[in-house]
């Protein structure tokens, strides 16, 4: 069994996540999630989609968990 290194709670534009310092404090392969994640949320321009990532200590994480916003107040 692989070892988590960390679950990060974040919210990226759909379709736009770009590397940078956010997904970075992640500690996963920038490019490969940006590519997984544009493709799955395409259909969500224009909106934040929170997103949690489970990071292993290889560097490798699990298909990023997309929820549904949460609902106002």
């Amino acid at each position: 069994m692989k070892k988590i290194a960390k679950v990060v709670k974040m919210e990226l534009p759909g379709g736009e996540a770009k590397p940078g310092p956010k997904l970075a404090s992640a500690g996963v392969n920038m490019g490969k999630f940006c590519t997984d994640f544009n493709a799955k949320t395409a259909d969500r321009k224009g909106e934040i989609v929170p997103v949690i990532i489970t990071a292993y200590e290889d560097k490798v994480s699990d298909e990023p968990l997309m929820t549904d916003k949460p609902a106002p107040g």
